[in-house]
């Protein structure tokens, strides 16, 4: 068998081997879809909710309490001033 033959049956073995790989892993994801409990992902949702509220209210404290933070504005320049 030539070299170039050799390379070309161990490209195709390969190849087949990657292919059966990704058939078990789309079986493997097509298994855990259907066999996720909904209690588990809204669990999960709420976890991620109570820990986002959770967060919101340590950065919310050092402005006051309050969610809104008023960003400081800088006063257009006077006519006359000196830089204008």
């Amino acid at each position: 068998m030539k070299p170039i033959e050799k390379l070309r049956q161990k490209l195709l073995a390969q190849r087949r081997a990657l292919f059966e790989q990704v058939a078990r892993a789309a079986d493997d994801l097509r298994w855990l879809d259907t066999n996720t409990h909904p209690e588990t992902e809204e669990e999960a949702q709420e976890q991620s909710i109570a820990r986002l509220l959770a967060r919101l209210e340590r950065v919310s404290r050092p402005i006051g309490g309050s969610l809104v933070a008023t960003v400081p504005t800088c006063a257009p320049p006077r006519v006359g001033a000196p830089g204008s």
